[in-house]
């Protein structure tokens, strides 16, 4: 299970990626790739250490597997506002709302 969540919460932030490319401008798209190629390091090297804590046990993998996927969704929930007027300044809108996590 944790693995199929892991690529569809990697399937939705690639989506909002992509969406945010016709959002935003050159300058802006350009930062945002630089910082979300960091963030995917972090991401790795953080599941990495949280995982670290269950060395030889059976629970490793799942603990691995639960932090890749909920990564994408706390990245979703930081850059889904940038597509709403004032890039979220004024809360929600129906552009970001598509992106909220929805209960199996």
């Amino acid at each position: 299970m944790h693995g199929r969540e892991a690529k569809r919460a990697e399937a939705r932030l690639s989506a909002l990626l992509k969406e945010l490319g016709g959002v935003l401008n050159k300058s802006q798209l350009g930062r945002l790739m630089t910082v979300q190629t960091r963030w995917t390091s972090y991401r790795a090297a953080d599941c990495q250490w949280r995982a670290s804590f269950l060395d030889g046990a059976s629970m490793q993998p799942m603990e691995y597997a639960t932090c890749l996927s909920s990564h994408p969704w706390a990245r979703i929930d930081d850059l889904k506002y940038h597509l709403c007027e004032g890039f979220g300044a004024t809360g929600e809108c129906a552009a970001s709302r598509k992106y909220n996590r929805k209960p199996d």
